[in-house]
């Protein structure tokens, strides 16, 4: 057998995004798990950190390989990304640090949150509209990613204790 025949086939981008989605969505699913069964690993703050580690492991690896799909919807995602980034830290800083400064802050921060999330949703809906796909097909995406988003936030104020 020649050097030919034992070299591996060079993957297509197309087929490394596929596999990076994949990966992505196999973590969120390990950190779904974890969130149901939260004594799997013996301990339930051991299992809650790394269930957190996965979620935000694999919501990342969603996020970056949906933004390799498209040039112009990378802008989005990253909107979306600092949306996720500033409310898990307004969150964190409610649970810890909750006084009238830092609320004033946590509103501030809840703000830019809320904006980031929205315009990065309508630049998506925008562009998938100009493109003249079939909006129905993508709502099951979307509620996919609210879903994993409320998952990995629910994970993280588990973490921190403040819901059971």
């Amino acid at each position: 057998m020649g050097v030919e025949g034992m070299a591996k086939r060079e993957k297509s981008d197309e087929e490394k995004v596929i596999e990076g989605i994949a990966l992505g969505i196999a973590f969120l699913c390990l950190s779904a798990f974890l969130y149901m069964k939260p004594d799997f690993l013996g301990y339930e703050l051991i299992s809650n950190i790394v269930g957190a580690f996965f979620g935000l492991f694999g919501l990342v690896g969603v996020l970056t390989e949906i933004r390799k799909t498209q040039e112009e919807i990378g802008e989005a995602v990253m909107e979306i990304g600092v949306a996720i980034f500033l409310g898990t830290i307004s969150f964190v800083l409610m649970y810890f640090f909750s006084n009238v400064f830092v609320n004033i802050v946590i509103l501030l921060l809840f703000l830019f949150t809320i904006y980031a999330a929205l315009s990065g949703t309508f630049k998506i809906i925008k562009m998938q509209l100009k493109k003249n796909t079939n909006i129905l097909l993508k709502i099951p995406m979307a509620i996919l990613n609210v879903l994993i988003f409320a998952l990995t936030v629910l994970q993280i104020l588990q973490i921190v204790e403040t819901i059971n």
